[in-house]
């Protein structure tokens, strides 16, 4: 993993959360290829981790996704992290109960 990614992974505390409630019974990993959707100041007054980055799944490439959205809280710097509107990445994701932990997050 390049110096980048393991910084961001890092940074997000290793956290992915889902929008909605899980559909079905997921497996407990998954991979998919998504595109930053939306970015967002979520916390105006905090120096640190004040953006939201939401990202569409673009498509499953293994496990089974429980919606079409996740989002990652809690970004201190999307730019600084290639995270830019409409980017693509290769996300493959654990669940750890209603959480998700990045494992990897690879740009396209």
């Amino acid at each position: 993993m390049e110096h980048g990614r393991l910084r961001f992974v890092a940074i997000l505390g290793m956290i992915l959360m889902m929008t909605s409630c899980t559909r079905g019974t997921p497996s407990t990993e998954l991979t998919f290829v998504g595109s930053v959707a939306g970015i967002e100041i979520t916390n105006p007054e905090g120096p640190f981790r004040r953006w939201t980055v939401t990202l569409s799944v673009d498509r499953v490439v293994s496990g089974v996704s429980p919606d079409a959205v996740f989002r990652l809280p809690q970004v201190h710097s999307p730019s600084q992290e290639g995270l830019t509107m409409g980017r693509h990445f290769t996300v493959h994701v654990r669940k750890q109960g209603h959480l998700y932990e990045v494992l990897s997050l690879a740009p396209l």
